[in-house]
C-alpha cells in the first residue's frame, strides 16, 4: 500500500514557500489589497444601510468611503496639531534632556567607573555610524513615504471596487468551487467574523485603554497626556511590541519634565497594570474567542510578516492568522494545521496520568488501522 502522506506534507512546504516568495516579491500588490479587504468589510455595513435607504450602491459605496476619510483626517489632524505644539517646545525639552544626559554620564562615571571622556567617545562613534549609513536611512524614509502615498492613493479605489461588485466577486468563488459552494459560504462567513471582530475590538479596546492612559498620565502630571495615551493605545494594534514603544514615549517626557524619576517608573506601571486589564479583560471580553490564536504561533507570525511587509505586516499578522485559522479549520484534510494555530484547551496543558496517555495512544492507533483497512478494501 502506498503511503501519500510523504507526497501530501511536501506539497504542503512547497505552498508555503511559494506563497511566502509571492507573498515577498509582490508586497507592493498584496499589502494594500488585504488592507482594502479588511477596510471593505469595516464599511460593508453602513453602505448596505444606506443601499436599503434606496441610495444606488455606487453612491452608498463612495458615501462610506468618503465618511471614513473625513474620520482618519481628523486623527491625524490631531496628531499633527499634538506634534507640532511638543515641536514648539523642544528648545526646552532639549535643554532639559541634555541636563538628564549629563547627569546620567555623572551616574555611570561614579557607579560603573566609567569616565566622561570615555562614554562621549562611545556616543560619538555611534553618532558617527548613524552618520555614514544616513544615506540608506534617507533612501528608506523616502520609500516608506511613497508607498505611503501610494496606498492612500489605491485602497480607497480598491475598497470602492470591493464594496461595488462584491456579488460578483462572491459568484466567481462559487464557480471557481462549484462542488463545494457550502464550503466556501461557510468559509468567507467565518472569515467576515473574525474581520469584523477583529475591527470592533480594535476601535473599543484602543478607545478604552487610550482613555485609562491618559486619566494616568493626566494625574501624574505628564505634559500631552492625551497625545501619549491614544498613542499609546493605537500601539496595541502590533502586539506585544507596541506597548512597549508606547510606553517609553511618555516615561521619556516624565524624565525630562520632572524632576524626580519615580514619576518615569509611576508611566511604566500604569501602562503595564492597563496593559494587563487590556489582555485579561477587555480584548477576551469584546472580541470573545473569534480571534485565538497560539501565542507561540502569534510570536512566530509577528516575526514572519514583520520580516516580509515590515511594519504593516506587523499589523495584519493576526488577522490574517485568524483567516488562515478559518481555512485550515473548514476544508477536509487541513483541521490539523488549524489546530495547531488556535489556543490549546485546557486537557493539554496539564500533567495527564500515564493511564491516560496509553488509553490515547491505544485509540490513534485503533483509528489508524481501520483507516488502513478502509482503504485496502477500497484498493481490493
Amino acid at each position: 500500500m502506498i503511503n501519500y502522506y510523504p507526497f501530501r506534507l511536501a506539497i504542503v512546504l512547497i505552498c508555503v514557500v511559494l506563497i511566502v516568495f509571492i507573498g515577498a516579491k509582490l508586497q507592493v500588490v498584496i499589502v494594500p489589497l488585504v488592507f482594502s479587504i479588511i477596510f471593505s468589510v469595516m464599511l460593508f455595513p453602513l453602505t448596505r444601510r444606506l443601499e436599503l435607504w434606496g441610495i444606488p450602491r455606487g453612491v452608498a459605496a463612495i458615501s462610506a468611503i468618503l465618511f471614513a476619510s473625513v474620520v482618519v483626517g481628523l486623527l491625524i489632524y490631531f496628531l499633527g496639531n499634538q506634534t507640532a505644539q511638543l515641536a514648539e517646545q523642544s528648545p526646552q525639552l532639549l535643554k532639559k534632556l541634555e541636563g538628564l544626559y549629563k547627569e546620567s554620564q555623572i551616574y555611570i562615571s561614579s557607579h560603573f567607573g566609567i569616565k566622561r571622556s570615555e562614554q562621549a567617545e562611545q556616543i560619538e562613534n555611534q553618532v558617527s555610524q548613524l552618520m555614514d549609513n544616513s544615506g540608506k536611512i534617507a533612501a528608506a524614509i523616502f520609500s516608506t513615504i511613497a508607498n505611503f502615498i501610494a496606498d492612500v492613493t489605491l485602497i480607497p479605489l480598491y475598497v470602492f471596487f470591493l464594496l461595488y461588485y462584491r456579488d460578483f466577486f462572491l459568484e466567481f468563488f462559487h464557480r471557481a468551487f462549484s462542488a463545494e459552494n457550502k464550503i466556501i459560504d461557510d468559509i468567507l462567513s467565518q472569515m467576515y467574523s473574525i474581520i469584523q471582530s477583529w475591527l470592533v475590538g480594535v476601535v473599543s479596546v484602543t478607545t478604552i485603554v487610550g482613555t485609562l492612559n491618559t486619566i494616568g498620565l493626566l494625574l501624574l502630571g505628564i505634559p500631552y497626556a492625551a497625545f501619549f495615551g491614544f498613542l499609546g493605545a493605537s500601539l496595541l494594534i502590533i502586539p506585544y511590541i507596541g506597548i512597549i514603544v508606547g510606553s517609553l514615549l511618555p516615561a521619556l517626557m516624565a524624565l525630562i519634565t520632572k524632576d524626580s524619576y519615580w514619576y518615569a517608573a509611576g508611566v511604566i506601571g500604569i501602562y503595564w497594570f492597563i496593559q494587563v486589564l487590556e489582555a485579561n479583560i477587555f480584548t477576551p471580553y469584546i472580541v470573545g474567542s473569534k480571534i485565538s490564536i497560539n501565542p507561540l504561533v502569534a510570536v512566530l507570525m509577528l516575526i514572519l510578516f514583520g520580516s516580509l511587509w515590515g511594519l504593516s505586516g506587523l499589523i495584519l499578522a493576526l488577522p490574517v492568522t485568524a483567516m488562515c485559522k478559518v481555512v485550515f479549520d473548514t476544508v477536509p484534510g487541513m483541521q490539523a494545521y488549524g489546530f495547531v494555530l488556535g489556543e490549546p484547551q485546557k486537557r493539554y496543558l496539564g500533567n495527564w496520568p500515564k493511564k491516560k496517555i496509553k488509553t490515547k495512544a491505544k485509540e490513534r492507533e485503533k483509528d489508524k488501522k481501520e483507516v488502513e483497512s478502509e482503504s485496502h478494501l477500497k484498493v481490493i
